[in-house]
């Protein structure tokens, strides 16, 4: 998922210019769809406009994007991520 994420990041011609680190919780229904998907970026890690055009890019992929795996409820996954732009 990340990955596809890093593909329409890169799609839509945003730049991270360096490796940033984050935090991610994501939410996902039992159908693969995600609900909610949250991020924390290490104060200092980025500047507010990359974050909000990160956030608005983040909200149109997840519009369309289903997890590959289902389950019998909804879950959720948790990790730390360095993002970097796709070469």
């Amino acid at each position: 998922m990340l990955q596809a994420l890093g593909n329409f990041l890169h799609d839509n011609k945003f730049k991270w210019g360096q490796q940033i680190r984050c935090f991610n919780r994501i939410y996902i229904n039992k159908d693969g769809v995600i609900d909610y998907f949250l991020f924390n970026f290490k104060p200092g890690e980025i500047n507010p406009e990359k974050e909000q055009a990160f956030e608005k890019l983040l909200s149109e992929f997840i519009k369309n994007y289903r997890f590959p795996l289902t389950n019998t409820k909804d879950f959720a996954q948790c990790s730390p991520v360095q993002y970097t732009d796709k070469q």
